[in-house]
This record gives C-alpha cells, structure tokens and sequence, in this order.
C-alpha cells in the first residue's frame, strides 16, 4: 500500500532560502498552504498546531527543494499557572482551574488530579 504524504507550502506568497529558515517559520506557526489532492483540505491553510504530530514534507526555495518534518501533537496550556503541553484532546484545556494563582506547584497539582477525577 503506497502512503501519501502531504506536501505544505508556504502561504501568502512567502519563500524560504534554506532549511533552517523554513523550520523556524513552521515551529513559530506561520501558516503554509496544504496540498494533497486526496484530501479535503487541500488547498487549506494550516500550521503546526494544526496538523496533530502528521508527518509532512514542506517545499521550499521556489518550490525545488523538499524537507520532511511532524506537525505537533502538543499544545501550549492556555492557562498561565500550568506552564505544560498538553494533547488536543486533553480535558485540562477545555476546563479552566478552580483558582487563578495556585500556592505551590504541589498545590496546582493537587487540583489538576482533582478536575481530572471529577470529568
């Protein structure tokens, strides 16, 4: 069976010179455009963040060179006391803390185990 990787490239007109540059716009979340003609979202604009730790290749240099790199499977915590990342489907981001400014990390860990246990 033949696995098709999708090909991003980079959005609203931008062009990256070197790996590097591409690998640091793409970690920082610019968008770049999606291409896959199997897909429904080809086409779309996307980001890191987006593609759920999917492996992608992203064109660059006037589209003639090609790097291959995972999209992030991670989210920053919205929430300034958690300071972790964290899986798109983990509840602690759909649930804000009980407090705002926990007393110790032992504390904040405490409340994290309690919201965990009551959803």
């Amino acid at each position: 069976m033949i696995s098709i990787i999708p090909t991003l490239t980079p959005a609203y007109g931008r062009d990256y010179q070197s790996k590097k540059a591409v690998l640091a716009a793409f970690n920082a979340g610019n968008d770049f455009v999606y291409n896959c003609i199997t897909s429904p979202y080809d086409g779309k604009v996307c980001n890191k963040a987006d593609l759920g730790g999917a492996e992608v290749k992203i064109r660059y240099s006037k589209l003639t060179k090609v790097i291959v790199t995972r999209g992030s499977n991670k989210l920053e915590c919205k929430y300034k006391t958690c300071k972790k990342m964290h899986s798109p489907n983990d509840d602690h981001l759909l649930y804000p803390p009980t407090r705002i400014e926990p007393d110790s990390e032992k504390e904040a860990i405490a409340r994290m185990k309690l919201i965990a246990k009551n959803y």
